[in-house]
């Protein structure tokens, strides 16, 4: 049983690091055409 937790642990962990990477990409994204915008 021990391993399933430590697998359960990971993989939330994981998904959590893809969300973060997605979510500050697009943040990213956004920024800079909302900068570009401006400058225009």
């Amino acid at each position: 049983m021990k391993v399933l937790e430590v697998l359960a642990g990971l993989a939330l962990g994981m998904v959590t690091l893809v969300i973060l990477v997605v979510g500050s990409l697009f943040a990213v994204g956004s920024m800079g055409q909302y900068v570009r915008n401006k400058s225009m």
